[in-house]
């Protein structure tokens, strides 16, 4: 059965569980709704925050630029907070609503709620201002300033929030990761604006009753969480951990510490594989689950509580996989899989797509490394009490074989390339497509995700195969898609040669052979931070196949037709189609008409993507040779092509010479 092969026995039993549960109203029983005042408030002298108090006095120098900071936070002060880390949007009144339809979710128990429904739109667009991301911003506005508006303007906000979702009423008690991104922020939020006189005994009082309710609410649900196999386990172990040493006197805090701690420490060696790359597939959810693991580091560290050697090596890993494809100048990483947005626990001034504070934020915090030089990435390490040491790390060309990513460095080119048989759920049908950076220039890039749900599906669409720089076969994905966020028939590979110092790569791929009787295979070399990429469609019939080669290029405005591809006279690049086929291959210009010529950098926002793009319907195998760069192939005789001292043959399955 494909769908117990992608949850698992035990997973699908808890995801069953929890369906039942619903259905029979068992969530609404255990979890009724009910008014603040039925709450109890934990005793105040017990409470033991490890986020409590800061020292204000000494981040205020580590802010970047405090100006900047201030002015988010008189943004947010007049109820306007960035979705997703970019939109600039109104909370709407009652916090249950979404903000461009103004649809506004019922007044009934979570559990009654569905995840996807037309006239809700999009859950996460209503979800986003719940998980009180703007807590951090109007503390790095405090901290910039030691205006007395940010603390008050929080506690107004947050005062507003409770009024309109009281104890299990509504859309933002519907998901337990919601609930702990929220106890993240509070906890913070306590100990930042603790000596402010805004934050009265009352307050305080009410903020702990709202903690100690949403740590019930994630016990609750739990198991559901574990099911996923994804972030959502780390992320409410960690919240129960945070809870258990938080509410120390609570009748309740020794088990939801041991419960916490059991499950992030499993969560953490099972999510992660041995090489630091994540199981979901995504730079995004990576730093996600990296973000939550701080979390737990921070309250492990101050209350001397012990992480075992298995855990720490594993995130060391993840540290030194996250440093190696990110871009150190830029801080950005290959727009790789599922990017819903999440950057929470962000105390820094840098953008979104910036992935540096959290990889030097947590290095520190574990190992007493710096992976960068100094920065603006720093300001978390002030926040947190971290001083850096050593030398910043440098970055070369990389093999992480468990997961299967490889990537290709040198005068200043990054390529990264995925070739791996699935174990675990995959998010994109994306293998073998190849991401290239120039000199900080995402010049191929990946398509993003949009959002999860949408009535045109571009979401949807940005997930399959002709949204990546791969080939296509039959005008179908590598793998058959079940749902929204379920592969099946998941795709094999195998990895044939990697060797960094001659910049050459093999894989191949079967996803099409059940189908379509072909095996794509594709070769990379790097030279001088040029690229030659050989792609072979070897067919194992005299079936006819569409095939379809796409090159996703940074519609930057730059570029026009060539004769094989297009060039680019910003970036002095060419990207350059030939084969001994007789293929067809055009600079198709981006138009938010074509779901095939879109991108997504951040949720819920799509932009149009140049294409070249080269196609044949063949009933042979054929070969396809790309340049992407300064140096075109060349011809030295019938067939055989010559580029940078390596010679080429234009038929398939002939391997390159002098590579």
């Amino acid at each position: 059965m494909p769908v117990l092969k992608a949850l698992g026995l035990r997973n699908l039993a808890r995801f069953a569980k929890h369906k039942i549960r619903i259905k029979t109203g068992y969530y609404a029983l255990r979890s009724p709704i009910a008014s603040w005042t039925q709450c109890p408030i934990p005793a105040r002298d017990k409470v033991r925050n490890p986020f409590s108090p800061m020292d204000l006095d000494s981040v205020r120098g580590a802010i970047f630029d405090p100006d900047a900071a201030c002015r988010l936070g008189d943004r947010i002060a007049s109820r306007e907070i960035l979705y997703f880390s970019h939109h600039l949007v109104s909370i709407p009144s009652s916090w249950r609503a979404n903000p461009h339809t103004q649809f506004e979710t019922a007044e009934i128990h979570w559990s009654l709620i569905p995840d996807f429904w037309i006239e809700q739109g999009d859950i996460k667009w209503i979800w986003e201002p719940s998980r009180f991301d703007w807590v951090y911003s109007l503390a790095r506005a405090y901290g910039a300033s030691s205006n007395e508006k940010y603390p008050e303007a929080f506690w107004r906000l947050f005062e507003d929030w409770r009024r309109s979702n009281p104890p299990n009423m509504g859309v933002n008690w519907k998901c337990g990761q919601e609930s702990s991104f929220k106890m993240f922020a509070l906890a913070f939020a306590h100990g930042a604006f603790l000596r402010s006189a805004a934050s009265t005994p009352e307050r305080v009082d009410m903020l702990w009753q709202t903690f100690r309710k949403l740590a019930q609410r994630v016990d609750l649900t739990v198991d559901y969480a574990l099911s996923q196999r994804n972030n959502h386990g780390i992320s409410e172990a960690v919240a129960l951990y945070l809870a258990g040493q938080c509410l120390p006197g609570d009748v309740e805090a020794s088990y939801w510490k041991n419960k916490g701690k059991q499950l992030f420490e499993s969560q953490v060696l099972d999510q992660f594989f041995d090489d630091g790359a994540y199981i979901q597939h995504s730079f995004t959810y990576e730093r996600l689950a990296l973000r939550a693991v701080t979390v737990f580091c921070v309250t492990a560290k101050i209350c001397s509580d012990t992480i075992s050697p298995d855990v720490l090596t594993r995130l060391n890993s993840a540290i030194g996989f996250m440093a190696s494809v990110v871009d150190p100048a830029t801080g950005m990483a290959p727009n790789y899989g599922a990017n819903d947005g999440a950057n929470i626990f962000a105390l820094n001034g840098c953008g979104y797509r910036d992935f540096r504070p959290v990889i030097q934020t947590l290095s520190c915090l574990l190992f007493s490394k710096r992976v960068y030089g100094p920065g603006s990435w720093d300001e978390e390490l002030s926040w947190l009490g971290l001083k850096p040491k050593g030398d910043p790390i440098l970055q070369s060309s990389f093999a992480a074989r468990t997961s299967g990513y490889f990537g290709l460095r040198g005068n200043g080119a990054f390529g990264l390339i995925r070739c791996h048989s699935y174990s675990t759920r995959p998010g994109h049908a994306d293998m073998l497509a190849l991401d290239i950076w120039m000199n900080g220039n995402n010049i191929i890039p990946d398509a993003g995700t949009f959002q999860y749900y949408d009535v045109k599906d571009v979401g949807s669409f940005l997930k399959c195969t002709p949204a990546h720089s791969t080939v296509e076969v039959n005008e179908h994905s590598q793998m058959f898609k079940s749902g929204r966020f379920l592969w099946l028939d998941w795709t094999r590979a195998k990895t044939i040669e990697f060797d960094a110092d001659r910049g050459v790569f093999v894989g191949e791929h079967y996803g099409y052979l059940k189908s379509d009787g072909l095996v794509h295979r594709r070769t990379i070399l790097m030279r001088n931070g040029d690229w030659l990429v050989i792609d072979d469609l070897i067919l194992s019939s005299n079936r006819e196949a569409l095939l379809t080669l796409r090159w996703r290029i940074n519609s930057d405005g730059s570029w026009h037709e060539s004769d094989q591809g297009a060039n680019s006279d910003r970036w002095n690049v060419g990207i350059d189609v030939t084969s001994s086929a007789n293929v067809t291959t055009q600079l198709i210009r981006g138009s938010a008409d074509s779901l095939e010529c879109l991108e997504s950098h951040y949720y819920g926002e799509v932009n149009p993507v140049d294409l070249v793009k080269s196609q044949i319907s063949a009933s042979k195998s054929i070969r396809w040779l790309t340049t992407i760069g300064r140096t075109r192939i060349h011809p030295v005789g019938s067939g055989i092509y010559s580029w940078h001292g390596v010679q080429i043959s234009d038929q398939p399955n002939s391997p390159p010479e002098n590579a």
